[in-house]
């Protein structure tokens, strides 16, 4: 379990610090936020309990996503290296669904006068 964890430790450190650092929208922390973590419950709730018949059903819907050939650890493997896409297409979502941005002039010097207004 401990070798698990230190394989994906990497990938949901640059996740959640790419959401803190790279995201500047308001919904966009949370949406990020709870993307992680629903893939990472899943991710975790896999791997813990894989072959408990309470779970097997809701496992056996997601390998549908993956091809026959592949294993629980390969599938969550894709899942994971595919995870950015993820995160963009939940963003992308967002955008064009609930809080469109409204038109503004671009100012290229307001991110250097709000630090000097510090």
């Amino acid at each position: 379990m401990f070798q698990s964890a230190l394989e994906i430790f990497p990938y949901y450190f640059a996740w959640v610090m790419a959401s803190i650092l790279l995201v500047n929208r308001s919904y966009g922390r949370p949406t990020i936020a709870m993307t992680v973590a629903m893939i990472g419950a899943f991710e975790f709730t896999a791997k813990v309990y894989y072959g408990d018949p309470r779970i097997d059903t809701y496992l056996n819907m997601a390998m549908v996503f993956f091809p026959r050939s592949y294993t629980l650890g390969e599938a969550l493997k894709v899942l994971r290296y595919g995870m950015p896409l993820i995160l963009q297409a939940a963003l992308l979502m967002m955008d064009n669904s609930f809080d469109v941005l409204k038109a503004e002039d671009d100012d290229p010097t307001a991110i250097l006068t709000r630090i000097c207004n510090r």
